[in-house]
């Protein structure tokens, strides 16, 4: 775990700040600033790791790309990446790459995808914020080749290339976008193509404006995305959608996607959560809570009732737990898992998108 370090001022040939190959590794809440590797990841680089987590941490200002992710399977969620030469986020050869909650702005590369470079890989990206990236290439905002992206909930303004597609550029799949604001427009459910209304871009404020938290306006974001999954918080630092959830990188149905969490004290009542993320790639978490032990069963069933998959039978003692359904193998489509414990049952709904 590389937690709470101010890292500067750094080069190397790999991963300018911080680099990680064969490990399995938690970095969060890190600044991580002025560093320099121009070709494999200026503030990160990580390759050919097992599980990465790349929480909450500000990557900025760095000479390469914020973050460079090569053939491992990684979480990236709640970061700022801003400003550095190098693009924002890259992935190559990626698989179960979850990206959510992310600010990626005022990034510039010089080779393609100002904000987001994706090759060859099957990324998942929600409630991301994609704004006023460049590129003497192609794709401002995304870059995607032999990929296949999708996109939910997320903001994609102000991006710019030099050779083709300003927001998105693709070779081979197109990428699916849906519930997103897209400068120029993207077909897709629920999208739109209106000025999302940051509340002051100039100070690297990019919640969306709102009257009730004292801006003049509100912004098109709000309660415009998937009405699926509502906002987990409700407040002017996070998410203000009642209906649908909000568009951008603080709405959503989590604040955070760590898989290492601490709880201050055993649950009081036992409780299934909505897995993150949905929809999903060939996998997704499942997180419930026991109040006392318990012996556990979870199911999976497909849209005719048809069981899929067991993933837990067996006791268990008190407190949150949380388990990975991998769908490989699984089509496309509606499925539901149910918690049963003793008398207590509950089913939920989830959608699996390849």
């Amino acid at each position: 775990m590389i937690f709470n370090n101010f890292i500067k001022n750094n080069s190397a040939v790999s991963g300018g700040g911080i680099y990680c190959e064969n490990s399995d590794a938690q970095i969060s809440d890190n600044k991580i600033r002025e560093n320099v590797n121009e070709q494999r990841g200026g503030g990160i680089y990580v390759d050919t790791c097992l599980t990465i987590e790349i929480l909450d941490n500000e990557i900025t200002d760095n000479n390469g790309s914020a973050i460079f992710c090569s053939r491992s399977h990684s979480i990236v969620s709640g970061n700022s990446m801003i400003g550095n030469s190098g693009g924002g986020l890259r992935i190559d050869e990626g698989y179960d790459i979850f990206v959510s909650n992310n600010v990626i702005a005022d990034n510039y590369s010089n080779f393609h995808g100002g904000g987001l470079y994706v090759v060859e890989s099957q990324p998942f990206f929600i409630n991301n914020i994609i704004y006023n990236n460049s590129t003497s290439g192609n794709g401002g905002g995304i870059y995607s080749r032999d990929s296949q992206v999708m996109i939910e909930n997320s903001i994609l303004w102000a991006d710019s290339a030099e050779g083709s597609g300003d927001e998105i550029y693709y070779s081979g799949t197109v990428p699916s976008l849906i519930y997103c604001d897209i400068y120029g427009g993207w077909t897709g459910i629920g999208n739109i193509d209106t000025d999302p209304l940051f509340r002051d871009v100039q100070s690297l404020d990019f919640h969306l404006m709102a009257i009730e938290c004292g801006d003049s306006l509100d912004s098109p974001c709000i309660d415009t995305g998937n009405p699926g999954v509502l906002d987990s918080l409700l407040d002017c630092s996070w998410g203000l959608g009642t209906s649908a959830s909000d568009m951008g990188a603080y709405g959503g149905g989590d604040s955070t996607t760590s898989s290492i969490a601490i709880e201050p004290s055993l649950p009081k009542y036992f409780e299934l959560k909505q897995n993150y993320p949905n929809p999903f790639n060939n996998s997704t978490q499942i997180s419930y809570a026991l109040p006392q032990a318990a012996h556990v069963i979870i199911e999976v069933y497909d849209i005719l009732g048809r069981r899929v998959s067991v993933l837990v039978d067996e006791d268990q003692q008190a407190g949150y737990h949380q388990i990975t359904w991998r769908a490989a193998g699984k089509s496309s489509g509606v499925y539901f898992y149910k918690l049963q414990t003793g008398e207590f049952t509950r089913t939920r709904k989830m959608i699996l998108l390849k």
